[in-house]
């Protein structure tokens, strides 16, 4: 009688683990559910604010068009993977670090802009602006 009740009771505490697993990646998984002011405070710690220093206003321009495009991209696959049953952890695990990284890298960028006094219309040459 002893050894099989020895496996009962390894069998119970790996399922024991199990559900508290799950339970855990389940309340990891709801803080991921963030508004957007969370996720541009996690996206500004990904980004690095001197990136962006020897661009000129022409340059950033550039990054920030590309960088809008992506960030519309990655929002667009998060609402198509929460559309599905489990969508929601796959929209957590493969996007929402993505997106809180472009959200960091555009207001990076925003700030760099802002500092630098560039506009979409204003054209200046050479490898930085120099203010």
């Amino acid at each position: 009688m002893g050894p099989s009740r020895v496996v009962i009771d390894q069998g119970r505490r790996q399922s024991f683990a199990r559900l508290v697993a799950a339970a855990l990646l389940a309340a990891s998984l709801a803080g991921c559910s963030v508004n957007s002011d969370s996720m541009d405070t996690v996206g500004l710690l990904l980004a690095d604010p001197l990136k962006y220093e020897l661009y000129n206003c022409r340059q950033l321009a550039v990054v920030m068009d590309a960088q809008n495009k992506r960030e519309r991209e990655v929002r667009e696959l998060i609402v198509k993977a929460e559309r599905d049953p489990g969508g929601a952890i796959v929209a957590a695990l493969a996007y929402k670090n993505e997106y809180a990284r472009v959200r960091g890298e555009i207001k990076v960028l925003k700030d760099t802009m802002e500092r630098r006094d560039c506009s979409r219309d204003t054209e200046h040459s050479g490898i930085a602006a120099v203010h």
